[in-house]
């Protein structure tokens, strides 16, 4: 494991910004070059967003990406985040997430969103974090799916969902507990005495006391 030091650099400089998102474009899908221009997509992280950067023998290797402008919802959202390739698989990523939650901790905000695609291996970093799927959505133009997630880690009372129906709050339901609600056989669900609602209602709250110690 390299020695690491993590610092907070909001004056990066830009070459060295486009440099690691040139050598990070292939790890998106679909590429973001297809999406954005990297150049004026690094001016727009420079000028917006808080930057944290992980240095290596005084070389930058990685950096996460932070907008939290919006103080009053206090709710974050992380563009980017992303790691040279050679220094992957070290845990320089997940101390990266570690000092930006800790910043939102200190700054008052409640939870923390992101965006990142279905199978990825960000995804189950993240979800090792804490973020679960708020939804799936078809935008990226095949078949892979983007992942909306979402950590909160201030008071839970301010937590809400507001579907448009009964249908959606239920697909939300089911995608951040992963409890089908639209089953109606029985003998799906892995317990035993009761109805059917009885035994949805045992699954769900088993559900519900992973997620609950998984936010903790």
């Amino acid at each position: 494991m390299h020695h690491l030091k993590l610092i907070i650099e909001k004056d990066i400089e830009l070459a060295h910004l486009i440099d690691l998102l040139i050598e990070m474009d292939t790890d998106f899908v679909p590429r973001l070059s297809q999406r954005v221009s990297l150049n004026e997509y690094a001016k727009k992280l420079i000028k917006l967003s808080n930057i944290w950067v992980a240095i290596i023998d005084n070389k930058v290797i990685g950096f996460i990406s932070l907008y939290c402008n919006d103080p009053l919802k206090k709710i974050a959202y992380i563009p980017v985040i992303g790691i040279k390739p050679e220094y992957r698989r070290q845990g320089i990523a997940s101390l990266l997430l570690n000092k930006t939650i800790k910043y939102l901790k200190t700054e008052g905000f409640e939870s923390l969103t992101l965006e990142t695609w279905e199978g990825s291996s960000a995804q189950y970093l993240y979800e090792n974090f804490g973020f679960i799927i708020l939804e799936k959505v078809s935008d990226r133009g095949i078949e892979t799916l983007s992942l909306k997630m979402k950590l909160w880690f201030g008071n839970f009372e301010n937590v809400t969902i507001a579907p448009t129906t009964s249908t959606e709050f239920l697909k939300n339901i089911s995608f951040n507990l992963d409890v089908n609600f639209f089953v109606k056989h029985d003998e799906l669900f892995p317990c035993f005495g009761g109805g059917n609602k009885a035994r949805k209602l045992f699954t769900l709250l088993k559900k519900i006391k992973l997620k609950i110690i998984m936010l903790l």
